[in-house]
């Protein structure tokens, strides 16, 4: 074999070594490209996802502030209607009040409850009976016949019934109107 078959030989080999080798490369570089193509597709993926979570956690944030916003304007609205409908409530009842205090049964319940007073009380003589100025106008010298009892007035706040005081005894009985309503609605009405 002479040198040039040989050399031709000898290329050849090399030649199929290096289309081997860049094969092989090529084949490594496809591998590695699909492998980075892949992980950056992931780490895309990853970053969506976790933009996503933020914003989907976001937007539940903000719906449950405005949820929370509607329900204490509700809570506000309701308690201001409870607030008008008492206050509408007590100018009712205080005007009905005021309406019974002129009629007959008026009287009728003043002396019930003047006489309810007395009989809690064994001795008058150191007892002051408070009534409103109108009721001892028009009913004081019938109170004082029928109790005698030392009389004085109280403010017309109290819408009617009386008050008995013995200092004596330290006794002190209000059967107001005003504090019958206290104690069947509280002091809602006042």
């Amino acid at each position: 074999m002479n040198n040039q078959e040989k050399v031709r030989i000898f290329q050849t080999s090399c030649e199929k070594a290096l289309q081997k080798d860049v094969s092989q490369l090529n084949r490594q570089i496809e591998v590695e490209m699909e492998q980075q193509m892949k992980d950056e597709i992931h780490e895309y993926q990853e970053k969506e996802e976790w933009v996503y979570t933020k914003n989907l956690e976001k937007l539940e944030k903000e719906y449950n502030k405005q949820i929370y916003a509607l329900e204490m304007d509700a809570k506000k609205e309701v308690l201001n209607q409870k607030k008008q409908i008492q206050k509408d409530l007590k100018k009712e009842v205080l005007q009905i009040v005021k309406e019974f205090t002129k009629t007959p049964e008026y009287k009728a319940f003043l002396m019930k409850r003047i006489e309810e007073v007395f009989q809690k009380v064994e001795d008058t003589e150191h007892t002051i009976l408070r009534l409103l100025p109108t009721d001892l106008e028009k009913y004081g010298e019938e109170i004082q016949k029928t109790y005698h009892v030392k009389m004085q007035t109280m403010a017309n706040e109290y819408m009617g019934g009386c008050m008995l005081e013995d200092e004596t005894h330290g006794l002190f009985i209000d059967h107001t109107i005003q504090n019958s309503m206290d104690e069947k609605f509280g002091n809602e009405l006042r």
